[in-house]
């Protein structure tokens, strides 16, 4: 599945409006919807995700056995595949984003399915569920997010679900407790960092922003004067298109000299001493991704690009940063922890990014 929103000129109006183009794959055929007109890229979006979810509506029905079941037996005959359509027509297509849904699918179709996909829902095991955990080679969550959400709205519709503990579904996340870097290894990790990579890898580090929402920033959205960046959106691998952030809101951070460092020493690079508009960063995620893999070998951990974030928000909370205003510079989506920390300004939150090591790129 892909889409892509456009700006364009409308000749008729002599104005600047937005169109969209979407593709999708749906057992071998292709699925296109063109359509333009729209005065802003939110209202383009809106339709998007309508005629999406439309789409899927058309696409993947209930089955006939589930219509003339009773409330609570509907599940007895289906497959784990059957009730994951069901809970797609239902719920997620109604309740989330078109690029959550699609992460969904492709973890169930690469790691879910080839274990459980064809097995009878309520008839899946304990040691089914541990058996696609040993064979996964991604982040646990990413596995246990998708099974968690169709088991929470397997209940919610009233479908039998298989009698497996919680704990089984959450999976013990302290075994597989994610790494983050000591200050000396982040020191290390820049060294030996591949020079094409190294300041967006310096940049998560110091941050504390996700890949998306780096990959998304533009030079226009850093006030070196104001020493702040406004996060605006994000770049979805998966819809692969800028979105908004995960929180769905505009944040912004205050940003210190190593920072600031960073940008300039990078906009060297590319022949200019400072870059006033642009993608910063114009780097696909997966060179960014593989070079974390090379980098494992230096400091002997299994550390994946979520952890340069992980790092400095651990850091962070090591040097006595409040928990209130780390997570503001992360921009947690806890709404109890946003209560907490709401009435902090940008200048109070100065304190926190500045107990980092000093760098030199």
């Amino acid at each position: 599945m892909q889409f892509k929103i456009f700006v364009y000129t409308c000749p008729a109006v002599n104005k600047i409006r937005y169109r969209y183009y979407f593709k999708f794959r749906f057992h071998g055929q292709y699925i296109r919807l063109r359509k333009q007109g729209f005065e802003t890229e939110s209202e383009a979006r809106a339709d998007l995700e309508k005629n999406y979810y439309g789409i899927i509506h058309d696409f993947i029905p209930v089955p006939e056995k589930q219509r003339s079941r009773g409330r609570n037996s509907q599940t007895k005959a289906h497959t784990f595949r059957e009730i994951v359509q069901i809970i797609h027509e239902k719920c997620w297509s109604t309740k989330l984003k078109v690029s959550t849904i699609t992460a969904y699918l492709g973890k169930l179709e690469k790691y879910i399915y080839p274990v459980i996909g064809e097995k009878v829902f309520t008839k899946i095991t304990e040691k089914d569920i541990n058996y696609i955990y040993e064979g996964c080679d991604c982040r646990l969550t990413h596995i246990t997010t998708p099974l968690l959400s169709i088991i929470k709205y397997a209940n919610s519709l009233k479908i039998d679900v298989p009698a497996i503990p919680d704990r089984v579904w959450k999976f013990d996340v302290a075994v597989y407790r994610e790494e983050y870097l000591t200050a000396e290894e982040v020191l290390i990790v820049m060294k030996e960092a591949n020079p094409e990579i190294k300041h967006i890898i310096a940049f998560l580090i110091y941050s504390g922003m996700r890949i998306g929402e780096v990959l998304g920033l533009d030079w226009k959205d850093v006030d070196i004067n104001k020493k702040e960046i406004t996060i605006r959106r994000q770049w979805s691998k998966h819809a692969k298109a800028y979105t908004t952030t995960k929180s769905g809101k505009i944040r912004i951070i205050p940003i210190d000299d190593n920072i600031i460092n960073i940008l300039k020493s990078y906009a060297k690079t590319l022949g200019s001493e400072w870059i006033l508009s642009g993608i910063i960063f114009n780097i696909k995620q997966y060179k960014v991704n593989n070079e974390t893999i090379r980098l494992r070998e230096f400091i002997n951990k299994k550390i994946v690009v979520h952890t340069y974030r992980h790092t400095a928000g651990s850091l962070m909370v090591q040097a006595g940063v409040p928990t209130e205003k780390i997570a503001k510079i992360l921009g947690q989506t806890n709404q109890e922890i946003t209560k907490r920390y709401c009435h902090h300004s940008t200048n109070s939150l100065r304190s926190a990014i500045a107990v980092l090591p000093d760098l030199s790129i």
